[in-house]
């Protein structure tokens, strides 16, 4: 064997040995973070979401968007689970955790829209969706946040969900997708850019000749009115 290959491979090998621990660790974090998951959401149980379980819940919506990123192995069943819990679609679903009343505000919304997108799930989007007209009249901006992120990562899609809604919900979805449009690209997005920042690279859907045109037209005369 040839001495001077295997001391620069036992060389490279000692040398990746921290990164590759390092991995590990975020790996394994990545799956403890979010388990059990009734601890997870232990706040919500309560009548106020306390700061240490909006920690855990920050630390496990990170740990997600990380494995989904890494392409790492991923509990999805998991994952789908909480969605359901922190995006309630009936009174009785947000009265069993008091999500609605008590801790929207320190939920990551954006950070939600991120690990749907990478999910690429249809079923998530329009849950999203129906999560927002649930949740009219809320207060919490971070809604809206999650909404334009949402619009951005996957506007195909969701404009093709949005046009089986009625007038009032779609009305309801695209003024609070403006908002969190001017709030997230604050202070990047203006009259001239606007239409393509929003979109991300998914141009296509500003052209006229687009299928569901109609509704991202909508969407624009609805950013471009908070801009004027």
């Amino acid at each position: 064997m040839d001495m001077n290959k295997f001391k620069r491979s036992f060389q490279l090998k000692v040398l990746l040995l921290p990164v590759l621990g390092l991995l590990n660790i975020s790996i394994v974090q990545a799956k403890v973070d979010c388990k059990p998951l009734k601890e997870v959401l232990s706040g919500y149980q309560n009548k106020k979401l306390g700061t240490d379980s909006a920690k855990k819940l920050e630390t496990c919506l990170s740990s997600i968007l990380y494995t989904l990123g890494s392409n790492r192995k991923v509990e999805f069943k998991s994952i789908f689970k909480l969605l359901k819990e922190i995006l309630p679609l009936s009174k009785e679903q947000a009265k069993r955790h008091e999500i609605i009343r008590y801790g929207q505000h320190l939920i990551d919304y954006t950070k939600i829209a991120q690990i749907i997108s990478r999910l690429n799930s249809k079923r998530d989007i329009k849950r999203y969706l129906d999560f927002v007209v649930f949740s009219s009249g809320s207060a919490t901006e971070g809604i809206s946040y999650g909404l334009a992120k949402l619009y951005q990562l996957n506007a195909p899609e969701l404009l093709k969900l949005l046009s089986a809604y009625s007038k009032s919900d779609q009305k309801e979805i695209i003024d609070r997708l403006a908002v969190g449009v001017i709030n997230i690209y604050y202070p990047r997005v203006n009259k001239s850019n606007f239409k393509r920042l929003i979109v991300g690279i998914h141009w296509d859907v500003v052209n006229k000749n687009y299928s569901q045109r109609e509704l991202s037209l909508q969407i624009e005369v609805a950013v471009l009115k908070i801009l004027k």
